[in-house]
């Protein structure tokens, strides 16, 4: 008698348990997939890291009179790539039509909106990019997954030292 009045106190105390609250997930705690979303670029945000920059803005304009033909699937201009913790997931890929001129290699760089005083205009990547030929059509694709502050990036495909496309995208 003695044990089963231990094994019922047993049995009780467990199903008195209070049962766990609802747990509340908040933004940071879901993953955030980095999904392509289009955003258009307000000119009166006050932040220099999201302003548009004339001169890199020229080069997206002649993309029209460029004799080479690229064609970008990701990113379109100005989608948003969202970061994941601190890095975000870059996935530039397109082709590039090797009927007209000269295919040697396919340069690609990528510049932040705006530099500091006197620090030069460097890429802060540059990478060449393997080129799979695919009928009339070379293939490429870069894909790593980077620290990026958030801001707007631009980011040039050139042919040795010919700038064939750019273009733009946002990483918020």
């Amino acid at each position: 008698m003695k044990y089963l009045l231990i094994i019922l106190s047993i049995i009780i105390f467990c199903n008195c348990k209070k049962a766990p609250e609802s747990i509340e997930i908040t933004a940071e705690e879901v993953e955030v997939p980095t999904s392509r979303n289009t955003l258009t670029i307000d000119k009166s945000i006050e932040t220099s890291s999201f302003k548009i920059n004339q001169y890199f803005e020229t080069f997206i304009q002649k993309n029209e009179q460029q004799t080479e033909k690229i064609e970008i699937a990701t990113p379109q201009s100005n989608d948003v790539l969202m970061r994941k913790a601190d890095k975000v997931k870059l996935e530039i890929k397109g082709f590039w039509d090797k009927t007209k001129g000269n295919k040697n290699e396919l340069t690609l760089e990528v510049f932040p909106n705006h530099f500091p005083q006197n620090t030069g205009v460097r890429p802060i990547i540059e990478q060449k990019l393997k080129l799979n030929a695919n009928d009339n059509f070379l293939n490429f694709s870069y894909l790593k997954h980077i620290k990026l502050g958030s801001g707007l990036y631009y980011y040039f495909l050139k042919n040795g030292e010919d700038v064939v496309y750019v273009n733009k995208f946002i990483v918020k």
